[in-house]
C-alpha cells in the first residue's frame, strides 16, 4: 500500500518479459493482461526504492501489484 501511496512514480511500456524497473523484470497474470489492453501504450506505475520487491502499477479497475 505504501508503494501505490509514497513509491518513485514511473511510465513504461509493457512487454512480454512484462514490466522492466531499475533493470529487474517484474512480471504476473494480471500484468499481462493489462498488456493486452494497453497494447504499446505507456502504463503509470510507482516502485518502492527501498523494496524492489514489487511494484504498483495502475489499470482501469485499481492499482495491482506485481511481484
Amino acid at each position: 500500500m505504501r508503494a501505490h501511496l509514497f513509491g518513485t512514480y514511473i511510465k513504461r511500456i509493457i512487454t512480454k518479459k512484462g514490466l522492466r524497473i531499475a533493470g529487474l523484470q517484474f512480471q504476473s497474470k494480471e500484468l499481462q493482461q493489462v498488456r493486452r489492453t494497453s497494447g504499446k501504450t505507456p502504463i503509470v506505475g510507482r516502485v518502492n526504492n527501498h523494496d524492489l520487491g514489487s511494484a504498483s502499477v495502475w489499470t482501469e479497475e485499481g492499482w495491482i501489484e506485481v511481484p
